[in-house]
């Protein structure tokens, strides 16, 4: 479930990434966009799947992240988004950094992983 989830990516992804508790948002975001069967849960093969998106994020988010700040700003999420081929309109790729960023002015990893459920 999503409290799993949490504990689970505040454990390995977070503490990789230097940063505190897993979001409960992105926990959610990742369960609605890999959970085929609509149990709420993720079974293996979907857990699986989630860990291969997760660490494919992650190698985008550092490569963007130009100051090493672990935060991504506005002008950055426009590169991450094109390298991970997303087709989205600018201004609905403006429109999502602000949706998912912190005080408007930048995302850490936990919002940028919302961030691409939603864009998926």
């Amino acid at each position: 479930d999503c409290y799993e989830l949490q504990d689970l990516m505040t454990y390995t992804v977070k503490k990789e990434m230097d940063s505190p508790a897993f979001s409960m948002e992105a926990c959610r975001a990742m369960i609605c966009m890999l959970d085929t069967d609509d149990s709420g849960t993720l079974n293996f093969e979907e857990f699986k799947n989630l860990m291969d998106q997760v660490a494919k994020w992650k190698v985008i988010f550092r490569a963007v992240d130009e100051n090493r700040s672990g935060t991504i700003e506005r002008s950055e999420i426009f590169d991450a988004l094109k390298k991970l081929e997303f087709d989205i309109p600018r201004d609905a790729q403006s429109a999502l950094f602000f949706r998912f960023a912190k005080q408007r002015t930048y995302m850490d990893f936990d919002d940028f992983v919302a961030c691409c459920c939603r864009a998926e």
